[in-house]
C-alpha cells in the first residue's frame, strides 16, 4: 500500500479535501455531517464549546474550541513542561548521535527534521516527546512553557499519513512531510516544537505569524524559510500557539538537562496543559 501512495498526489488531494470541508452548509446538513464524523471517530461532543448546530462547516468543527473549564493550567505551570496537545504520547526518549527514534528500529536525523537549522546541535542528548493527534482530537496546539518565541521555520514537504502503520514502513517519514518549527526560550532553555503535516491536513497555521501550510504543492518547490523575531514574541504557558486543520503529529525537543522526566507508559493519552515533566534548570 505504501508504494501505491507514492503515485497519489497527496498535497493536491489534501488541499482539495480541506477546501471541501470549508464549504458552508445549511444547518440541518452540517449537523448531520458532524454527527456522522463524530460517530465514526468517537469525538467527545460534550467537550466542544458549541453544540453541533452552531458550526457552519465541517472544517470549523475540526478546529473547535473546548469548554474553558476542561483544561485548567496548573498553578505551578512556571516550573512544569506542559503537554502542548490533546492526543497520544507515542514515545519519549533521548537524542543520541543526532538521531531520533521514529519507531522501534527506525530513526531519523534531527538536523534534517529541523531544516538543518544551526540550533539543532543544542538538542543533542536532550529529550524528545512524540505526540499523535487523531481525527477525533482537539486540533489546537498550545505552548508547553511560558517564554519567548525566538524563531520559526517553515519546511515544505509531502503529506504522508503519520499513523503508526506508516511510521513502521517509511524511513524518515517525519523528515519527508511538511513541518513548521517554533523555537521557544525560557527557564527551560531552548525548546523546539515541530508541527508535522499529514495527509488530509489541508493547512496548518500559527497565531504569532502568517505561515500557512500546503501552499506549495511540490515538495521540492522551495527551501526552508526561517524568521527571527527581534524583539521575541512573548507567550504564556498553555496559551494557544497554532492549529492543525485535521489531525497530525507534534514533536517537542528539549535541551539536555532542561527537564526531569519520569518515564511512564507509552503510548498513553494526554491532554493539553497537563504535566509532562518538571524543570531541572534554575
Amino acid at each position: 500500500m505504501s508504494r501505491l501512495l507514492y503515485f497519489v498526489p497527496k498535497n493536491y488531494l489534501s488541499y482539495l479535501l480541506g477546501r471541501l470541508a470549508e464549504i458552508r452548509l445549511p444547518k440541518p446538513l452540517v449537523t448531520w455531517v458532524i454527527g456522522i464524523f463524530a460517530t465514526a471517530f468517537r469525538v467527545r461532543l460534550e467537550e466542544a464549546a458549541k453544540p453541533s448546530s452552531e458550526y457552519r462547516s465541517l472544517a470549523e468543527f475540526f478546529t473547535r474550541d473546548l469548554k474553558p473549564s476542561l483544561r485548567p493550567i496548573p498553578p505551578d505551570a512556571a516550573n512544569l513542561l506542559l503537554s502542548p496537545v490533546d492526543g497520544k504520547l507515542r514515545a519519549l526518549g533521548t537524542i543520541r548521535g543526532g538521531m531520533v527514534e521514529q519507531v522501534k528500529g527506525r530513526t531519523y536525523k534531527l538536523a534534517e527534521l529541523l531544516g538543518n537549522d544551526p540550533w539543532a546541535f543544542r538538542f543533542e542528548k536532550g529529550v524528545y516527546f512524540n505526540f499523535y493527534l487523531s481525527p477525533s482530537d482537539y486540533h489546537h496546539v498550545h505552548s508547553p512553557i511560558g517564554g519567548q518565541i525566538m524563531r520559526s521555520t517553515y519546511i515544505p514537504g509531502a503529506l504522508w499519513p503519520v499513523g503508526d502503520w506508516w511510521l513502521k514502513r517509511i524511513d524518515g517519514l517525519f523528515c519527508l512531510n511538511e513541518r513548521l518549527v517554533t523555537y521557544l526560550a525560557g527557564r527551560f532553555g531552548l525548546l523546539a516544537l515541530v508541527m508535522v503535516g499529514a495527509t488530509n491536513v489541508g493547512k496548518l497555521s500559527v497565531i504569532y505569524d502568517d505561515w500557512r501550510g500546503n501552499q506549495v504543492f511540490s515538495a521540492g518547490a522551495c527551501k526552508p524559510q526561517s524568521r527571527d523575531y527581534n524583539p521575541p514574541k512573548h507567550i504564556k504557558a498553555g496559551e494557544r500557539l497554532g492549529t492543525f486543520h485535521l489531525g497530525s503529529s507534534v514533536i517537542l525537543f528539549c535541551e539536555p538537562g532542561a527537564v526531569e522526566v519520569q518515564v511512564g507508559r507509552t503510548p498513553r493519552a494526554v491532554r493539553y496543559g497537563e504535566k509532562l515533566a518538571e524543570g531541572a534548570l534554575a
